[in-house]
């Protein structure tokens, strides 16, 4: 999947820049090793059409006996997302569908027109009450079983406009 590719991406992008880079490893990882778990999809679907998000890599982490690498993706601007995104006309039966057996956590998080929370981290999407536009972050962890060594998560971030009438 590219979603894999891009984590290896960031990940080298992390060790040869230096990104916020934690870790000490007694040997390397594998170059092109492909990760133990499936990304899968998030998509979010309103009056029947289905929209894509703007996805972003937020953290990735792998711990194994004698290593532990953590890297942190760039940081990320809502506003400037928000210009390249189509709006998402909200209604009552929008939803958020995520794909894929390996989604461990999600947390929504949803901002106002002026880029200010109106709640974050919440178990489940609560529709806003008011008419407006909306960024709506869906993070969701995509991880392997927490027995597997090596012990691998992956956390992005999904991002979709809404304009709610």
């Amino acid at each position: 999947m590219q979603i894999k590719k891009n984590w290896m991406g960031i990940l080298a992008l992390t060790l040869v820049f230096g990104f916020t880079v934690t870790g000490c490893a007694s040997r390397e990882p594998a170059p092109n090793q492909p990760l133990p778990y499936e990304v899968g999809r998030v998509t979010a679907i309103s009056n029947g059409t289905i929209h894509e998000p703007h996805e972003h890599f937020l953290h990735g982490m792998i711990i194994t006996e004698g290593m532990f690498l953590s890297a942190t993706g760039i940081p990320l601007s809502l506003e400037d997302v928000s210009r390249q995104l189509p709006e998402i006309q909200y209604t009552g039966n929008f939803r958020v569908v995520i794909d894929g057996s390996y989604a461990s956590s999600v947390g929504f998080s949803l901002y106002d027109d002026s880029f200010n929370p109106v709640y974050r981290d919440m178990a489940n999407f609560i529709s806003p009450n008011e008419a407006g536009v909306y960024m709506l972050c869906v993070d969701v962890t995509w991880s392997n079983d927490a027995n597997e060594q090596p012990r691998e998560f992956t956390r992005i971030r999904y991002i979709f406009k809404l304009r709610v009438s």
